[in-house]
């Protein structure tokens, strides 16, 4: 039985008897009387008698497990029956045990709340990548009282028309218990906006989805800029002019962009080599749009018409521009950048 809570205990004589009968009651183990529990329907001085009437067969008492606010494990009430007074049968059984559970519904118990699913997680970014989105999260506050099993995610742009749930793309189990709680959505298009949300999985089922975060993909890589990223050595790369790349710092000439970076001040040369008569930019910063530091035409005038550059550079990012001398020529050309 719980805290708070009653059980009936029923004394039956084998035959109907011609006079009122009485079957003595002993009470021990672990709950105490008053404390512990209480006792109904019975008499006697002390509590510890039966009466059943005459032309009966049984009769019975009530015992109430005490709703305290005391910690405190499974106790135990030993009952015992002696010997019937009167007259009548009492049959074999002489004992029985009652059990007030910690358990029980009462504030002296320990009570087990139902469990549910899981509460809402918060996501902390929705980092930009290339057609991407690195989404993290952090954990509810609530689990339900099970274990989070795995995380759902569900994206959708965020300048979509009809956003009913049915219109999302929901991708299931991105977290499945272990590692970080994060997931990378790829299959994004370039400098678009996305709504994402992200949803808690319980044994007993699916939580709230979380609120909506606003994450924007990367601009689509410029088809005409190559990262060489950090320099530390001899990098060499083979090209084409083509109309679809315009130069920066010659009107009317095809080129190609290669940036790259520089952990410490560093001599770097920049060699341009090809049939046809190249030109070269060192450029500052990172894309075509940066300040001219350094440019050549020839290695030697009238001797050798490919371009070199040779600087000393600071720490930084540095773009190298290749244009050809002429407007609107095409062909081949390989570049040779050495720290």
């Amino acid at each position: 039985m719980n805290e708070g809570s009653t059980v009936d205990v029923t004394v039956t004589l084998a035959t109907e008897q011609s006079a009122d009968v009485t079957v003595p009651i002993t009470m021990a183990g672990s709950a105490t009387a008053t404390d512990d529990f209480t006792v109904t329907g019975v008499g006697g001085t002390n509590n510890d008698e039966l009466t059943i009437a005459m032309g009966d067969t049984e009769a019975s008492f009530t015992i109430t497990a005490v709703d305290d606010t005391a910690t405190e494990g499974d106790e135990t009430i030993q009952l015992g029956f002696g010997t019937i007074t009167g007259g009548g049968n009492a049959g074999s059984r002489t004992t029985a045990t009652v059990t007030i559970n910690a358990s029980g519904g009462g504030g002296g118990g320990t009570t087990t709340p139902a469990t549910t699913a899981p509460g809402v997680p918060t996501i902390d970014a929705a980092t930009p990548g290339e057609g991407s989105l690195v989404v993290t999260w952090t954990a509810p506050a609530d689990n339900g009282g099970e274990t989070i099993t795995a995380y759902d995610l569900r994206y959708i742009r965020s300048d979509a028309a009809d956003k009913a749930d049915g219109n999302w793309n929901l991708e299931t189990e991105v977290w499945t218990g272990s590692g970080s709680l994060e997931d990378t959505v790829t299959g994004l298009t370039h400098d678009t906006e996305y709504d994402v949300q992200v949803r808690a999985v319980n044994s007993v089922g699916n939580g709230a989805w979380s609120a909506t975060v606003i994450g924007t993909t990367m601009p689509a890589p410029d088809p005409c800029v190559t990262a060489l990223g950090t320099l530390t050595g001899t990098v060499t790369e083979t090209g084409s002019w083509a109309d679809d790349c315009d130069s920066a710092n010659r009107s009317g000439s095809y080129a190609h962009f290669y940036t790259f970076t520089l952990e410490a001040e560093t001599e770097v040369t920049i060699d341009l080599t090809s049939e046809e008569d190249p030109f070269l930019y060192l450029l500052q910063g990172e894309g075509r749009d940066g300040t001219v530091g350094a440019e050549n035409d020839d290695i030697e005038t009238g001797v050798n018409t490919n371009s070199r550059i040779v600087e000393t550079l600071a720490a930084g990012t540095y773009t190298i521009e290749a244009p050809t001398y002429d407007e609107e020529i095409t062909g081949a050309f390989a570049l040779e950048v050495s720290a």
